[in-house]
């Protein structure tokens, strides 16, 4: 009689094994490959919407600061234009004619000060004021 190793499995089984054992290991590299190609999806994602919301914050502030000077350049102007108003009266009712045409000289001053305001941007202002400065340092 022959005597079976029974500490050894038949042939067959082993083979079976091994390719159980590589489907796994190909099935699960599959599995992690669409993780990871799913997750660098994702990723691109969540940048793109990041960006998109920068721009928009961006965009939004850039709105509200440009909404705002152009109120602040109104009330400059209006403020102007009333200072003119105020001068003229003033400078009707002086009693000397050399203080009165100064007087009026002023409101013009304001009067055109303020359509010059009007009529620009703030950009343009804000250009303006630093080239005068930079010509009348201190």
């Amino acid at each position: 009689m022959t005597a079976i190793n029974q500490s050894r499995p038949p042939d067959s089984t082993t083979g079976q094994a091994r390719q159980q054992a590589s489907r796994v290991g190909h099935q699960t590299a599959q599995a992690g490959s669409q993780v990871g190609h799913t997750m660098a999806e994702q990723g691109r994602e969540v940048t793109a919407q990041a960006r998109q919301q920068v721009r928009n914050l961006g965009g939004e502030a850039t709105t509200q600061l440009r909404d705002q000077a152009m109120s602040q350049k109104h009330r400059a102007a209006e403020g102007l234009r009333g200072l003119g108003h105020d001068l003229d009266s003033m400078a009707e009712g002086s009693q000397s004619q050399l203080a009165g045409e100064a007087v009026r000289r002023a409101a013009d001053m304001a009067q055109r000060a303020a359509g010059w305001i009007d009529e620009n941007e703030p950009a343009d202002l804000l250009h303006e004021v630093r080239g005068y400065a930079r010509r009348h340092p201190g």
